[in-house]
């Protein structure tokens, strides 16, 4: 029943979205602007749903935010999917810098390092934030020549009793921070803000003048929303780097620099690692649209990038540290099930208002909550990896008329709204890093316009 609702739901969305579509296809450029529109409604939709449910929420105000949260982020996916599958035409005229840009955009970096600093001025993660100690920690141990992966790394903090189980990406970046004594903080705004004005660098060439002064205000409007209404965002955790990775990888994705795609692939890999399962998609992709020369150099760089950054310093002298990782976090995130509460007696960040975890845990919860754990985490592995299936075999049938780099963009945030609702602990702060991407494929996808050629580019 679950299923065909969201099935109904979806099917409605899209039809709408169809209407759209066509009416974008006119050579009308104001026509043009009706499918942007759509997707700032379902962005703005995302910003509500993911910021603005309650604190602690009953579980049928999870159950509500949580389905349309879902729906309103997986629909704008497949909008952008479905615009990736128009016939490409004559190139459009290059289009012309508006004479706010500049300003515009200056004045939102501007807002946007005002809003990670007033978060960081409210929340101190100093006896706060179990994270950025614990990276903290990793970074000093590497300084100091000691083995950064050992059990005895974290005996001082809240994961005391479990192996570290932060990739290098989460911790190699606050080398510096760690060396002069430097609030790491500031290392996670940096990295975002410079990913946000290279975001914002290319959006010059949006060939929709409105898209070219809404991107940079979507992403201080965005950065203003999460710094009020989520302030530990970035204030106790890293996740502004994390976006940071992500805007620069899905800018990778509408480049041919193959250094540039390969170290933007390995930051995001050895940070969160959301992209592995996706991967394979990106491949078959680049390889059915001929690209295979392209796709060997980036697969060698990223291969290099891991074997440099983690595989020869940390794991080649003990391979059972992998398994070490894994079994630290399975016990670290089982936690979150089982002790830290709500007032009600719910687990406190399975009833934020956001992923599906809370169906396994109610599910079981008088039987055994630890069967609900294990089973969403085959669910975690096996759901996401199909979506990357059913999307590669809608492509291929259509990839002659399909602009490959859309696809991407698109197939991505699919999968990763699918991923993160699946999460086993859906952490809040992980769901920003899909409301930014929205913005990012927005500004991507104006770079192109209705009829442009991007599958020659």
């Amino acid at each position: 029943m679950f299923l065909s609702f969201l099935c109904a739901v979806i099917h409605r969305i899209l039809s709408f979205s169809i209407i759209l579509d066509r009416a974008r296809l006119s050579v009308d450029k104001p026509n043009i602007r009706h499918g942007n529109l759509f997707l700032v409604l379902l962005l703005f939709a995302e910003l509500f749903f993911l910021f603005f449910p309650p604190i602690e929420c009953s579980p049928s105000r999870q159950a509500f935010n949580s389905t349309a949260f879902f729906l309103v982020s997986l629909c704008f996916g497949l909008v952008v999917m479905r615009r990736s599958a128009h016939p490409v035409g004559d190139p459009v005229v290059l289009p012309v810098v508006g004479k706010w840009f500049y300003p515009v955009a200056v004045v939102s970096v501007a807002g946007c390092i005002g809003a990670h600093l007033y978060a960081m001025h409210k929340v101190n993660y100093v006896g706060y934030s179990d994270i950025i100690p614990n990276i903290q920690i990793l970074a000093q141990r590497f300084l100091h020549g000691k083995t950064v992966y050992a059990l005895e790394a974290w005996q001082e903090t809240t994961y005391g009793r479990y192996y570290p189980f932060y990739l290098p990406m989460h911790w190699l970046p606050f080398l510096g921070s760690e060396y002069i004594h430097m609030d790491p903080r500031y290392v996670t705004i940096t990295v975002f803000v410079l990913a946000a004005g290279y975001v914002l660098v290319r959006t010059r060439k949006s060939v929709d003048p409105r898209m070219q002064m809404a991107i940079p205000l979507l992403l201080l409007l965005t950065s203003a929303i999460m710094a009020k209404k989520a302030n530990f965002v970035a204030g106790v955790t890293i996740e502004p780097m994390i976006i940071g990775f992500y805007l620069l990888f899905l800018t990778s994705l509408n480049q041919k620099n193959f250094l540039f795609s390969g170290l933007a692939f390995t930051l995001c890999l050895l940070s969160r690692y959301y992209i592995a399962v996706w991967l394979p998609l990106w491949l078959f992709v680049i390889l059915a649209s001929g690209e295979g020369k392209y796709a060997i150099r980036t697969i060698l760089v990223v291969a290099a990038g891991v074997g440099l950054l983690y595989v020869v310093p940390f794991l080649s002298h003990n391979w059972s540290t992998l398994f070490s990782i894994g079994n630290g976090y399975d016990l670290a995130i089982i936690s979150e099930w089982t002790k830290n509460m709500n007032k009600d007696g719910l687990p406190y960040h399975l009833f934020r208002g956001h992923g599906f975890a809370y169906l396994f845990y109610s599910h079981y919860a008088a039987v055994d909550k630890t069967k609900g754990f294990y089973l969403l985490k085959k669910v975690l592995m096996v759901v996401p990896l199909l979506s990357t299936l059913v999307m590669a075999a809608w492509y291929y049938p259509r990839r002659r008329n399909i602009n490959m780099r859309i696809f991407l963009m698109a197939s991505f945030k699919v999968y990763l709204t699918i991923f993160l609702n699946f999460m086993i602990v859906p952490y809040i702060y992980l769901f920003a890093t899909s409301v930014f991407l929205s913005i990012g494929i927005l500004a991507e996808l104006n770079r192109y316009g209705s009829n442009e050629d991007i599958y020659k580019k």
